[in-house]
């Protein structure tokens, strides 16, 4: 213990306003008596991707219905976990790397940077396709897309839309003309299709959120214009192998 007693008095006066200014942060406070909550807010922090954000933003929900999280500290961290998202959609993502690839007629090489590592746009090289994309590669084109994280694809579809605008009309404008012919089945494919952990290559995958959103509206009205009231069983199993011929 200080001998001194008046640095003892001005200590304990100083630690008095920690602790107050520890008790009115919620966040603070979280990080040092929640476990889960300090748990969730490493993983948070830790994220590149906008759909793990999602994830843990469902999993908070899942902690305060099960009362493992109070309301205050679960406030706190989707109030958090919104700013980091809008955070990670305001910028294109960017990851340190020490040597590049290297292309040329005929060969490839990897070159090493003497001055250490450089900070790349990850999504630089698909960007760099926009321009002289075409429809026989654009199934390659909506492949390479469902690799990166979610919110560097809507930066990515936007590009596409700017960059290539002929070819994006005719993605956008075919779409809908396939929806408003589509017999029962197809539609049965393209709500199948249209979910991009099934079809990554589709070209549904290629257009901007709100384009994407339109086509899902269309291929609802026109489902439940086909919605009979019972469907007989051969149907049934017509439709099935419709879907598995045109997976």
């Amino acid at each position: 213990m200080c001998p001194n007693t008046e640095e003892r008095a001005e200590t304990r006066a100083v630690l008095e306003i920690l602790l107050h200014q520890l008790k009115r942060d919620y966040h603070m406070r979280g990080l040092n008596v929640c476990g889960i909550y300090c748990e969730l807010t490493a993983r948070l922090e830790g994220a590149t991707d906008t759909s793990i954000v999602a994830r843990l933003k469902r999993e908070a929900w899942q902690y305060k219905e099960a009362n493992l999280l109070s309301i205050k500290l679960f406030n706190a961290f989707n109030t958090h976990a919104v700013a980091y998202q809008a955070k990670l959609e305001a910028e294109p993502l960017r990851e340190m790397r020490t040597h590049r690839v290297v292309y040329g007629e005929g060969f490839m090489m990897m070159q090493t940077f003497a001055d250490g590592a450089r900070a790349y746009i990850i999504a630089q090289p698909i960007l760099n396709r926009i321009p002289s994309l075409t429809g026989k590669t654009l199934g390659d084109f909506a492949h390479e897309l469902h690799q990166l994280p979610r919110q560097e694809q809507e930066r990515v579809r936007r590009a596409f839309s700017e960059g290539n605008p002929r070819l994006y009309a005719r993605v956008r404008d075919g779409l809908i003309v396939e929806l408003e012919r589509a017999s029962s089945g197809k539609l049965l494919y393209f709500r199948w299709a249209f979910y991009t952990g099934n079809k990554p290559e589709h070209a549904i995958h290629t257009l901007t959120r709100e384009d994407q959103a339109a086509a899902w509206e269309l291929l609802k009205t026109r489902s439940n214009a086909h919605v009979t009231p019972t469907l007989p069983l051969v149907e049934a199993d017509v439709t099935n192998h419709a879907i598995a011929s045109a997976a």
